[in-house]
């Protein structure tokens, strides 16, 4: 369940600079401040990436490049802090919680991701990502649309998995998008939902003429990227925005894209956009990639979590907490967040606000593994029905440790007590049909 921000994971840490000159005086000023004297930026990208970004000088990624473009705007050098993405480091640890970098491309620009982001402001879009029809050259553009009873091709457990099966399309599943290529070039598949840069990479570095990335798509499948910075950084923010715009009206935008094959996305229906454009509306629906397992290993004795006894709430929680009923949600609030009964669990919170922050980071955390509403479109079992034969502190000993040897990363980095044990409640409170 990689994904690429948490919800209050991180405090606010004070950012030390790793300079020799005046090192505390740097860390409390602003960062545009900071390195307008310095004569530098910094910018976090993984080093093996592409077509994001790599650290070969002849071929750096598009977001390397677009990094390049902003910090020659700004007047200043550009230096790197390169990270491995495979290994689920995120822009929080990185940017805000140990200051290794000033700014960090290719954060998604929507509402989901801002909400459970707090200490990250986003500036505005610079160019759409998201998922997209990878078809042969000579292929209608209602190839997907023809191929929903024969099977489309998409990667197992992603966000266009989930919609595809919502959608009643018959599925065939595949690990990445290098193997879908060469399905559809093969001809065992007429059509496949992939990512719309990694598939555009793939054919325009493969030089294979046979394929094609359809630049319409679903509306849902469409997401805005943008880049990232602190939230108290509003002015390194407010000229990164100056510059985006700059590189974008002389065409250095359009012409880093086409380096490496980009199509501008557009939905259904929609005209293809001018190529220069690059600003799109927001997407409501999130893009999530969750930290990937280390290696498979043999089981270890599951430590015991502590029980303590169940908190009680007062009388005045308990006045304002469940208000309405239902055969599903016995406990629930008037906006209808469920809540399970205090009354079953210990240590456990169960109030409205832990249960809808389980929600949030439910959904940033687990939604691309384990699907909406516990359910994973037939690719993973059933989480409702782990949830309810398994106690809440099984179900915590498993999300803090993973089960490497089936594909379950350990969230003991990323989520601390409090985050996974609202996970839990929300997911025990899911309705069960």
């Amino acid at each position: 369940m990689r994904r690429t921000g948490l919800n209050s994971a991180f405090g606010l840490i004070t950012l030390v600079a790793a300079l020799a000159v005046s090192g505390a005086a740097l860390a409390q000023q602003a960062t545009l401040e900071r390195v307008k004297k310095l004569g530098e930026i910094k910018v976090c990208v993984d080093q093996d990436n592409l077509p994001y970004s790599s650290d070969k000088p002849e071929l750096p990624g598009f977001d390397v490049e677009m990094s390049r473009e902003i910090a020659k705007e700004l007047g200043l050098k550009l230096n790197y802090h390169w990270f491995a993405t495979n290994i689920g480091k995120r822009a929080l640890r990185q940017m805000i919680g140990e200051g290794n970098c000033d700014f960090f491309p290719g954060l998604p620009d929507e509402k989901s991701f801002e909400e459970s982001n707090f200490r990250i402001a986003l500036s505005k879009p610079y160019y759409t990502s998201g998922f997209a029809t990878l078809v042969r050259t000579n292929a209608p553009v209602t190839a997907l649309a023809d191929s929903k009873a024969k099977g489309v091709g998409v990667q197992l457990g992603t966000f266009a998995d989930f919609k595809l099966f919502d959608k009643g399309f018959e599925r065939k599943l595949y690990k990445n998008t290098k193997e879908m290529f060469e399905a559809v070039a093969l001809k065992e598949i007429d059509a496949a939902v992939t990512s719309a840069a990694e598939g555009a990479w793939l054919v325009k570095s493969s030089g294979d003429t046979r394929l094609k990335i359809l630049p319409n798509t679903a509306q849902e499948f469409i997401f805005p990227v943008a880049v990232g910075v602190r939230k108290a950084d509003k002015d390194l923010k407010d000229a990164i925005d100056t510059a985006l715009d700059k590189i974008s009206k002389d065409g250095r935008t359009a012409a880093i894209f086409a380096k490496y094959g980009m199509v501008q996305l557009v939905a259904e229906g929609e005209a293809a956009p001018d190529a220069a454009k690059v600003e799109t509306p927001k997407a409501e629906a999130p893009k999530i990639e969750p930290p990937k397992a280390d290696a498979p290993k043999a089981d270890a004795p599951k430590a015991e979590a502590p029980k303590t006894e169940a908190a009680k709430p007062d009388d005045k929680a308990a006045a304002a907490a469940p208000a309405v009923a239902t055969e599903q949600f016995p406990y629930a609030t008037p906006e209808g967040v469920p809540v399970v009964d205090p009354t079953k669990i210990e240590d456990f919170p169960y109030d409205p606000k832990s249960v809808d922050n389980g929600r949030k980071l439910y959904k940033q955390a687990c939604y691309k593994c384990h699907g909406p509403n516990g359910v994973s479109g037939g690719t993973i079992p059933d989480l409702r029905k782990y949830a309810a034969n398994h106690d809440h502190f099984d179900m915590f000993a498993v999300i803090q440790g993973g089960r490497l040897e089936k594909g379950m990363p350990k969230w003991a980095d990323y989520l601390n007590e409090v985050e996974i044990k609202s996970i839990i409640v929300y997911v025990k409170a899911l309705p069960k049909d």
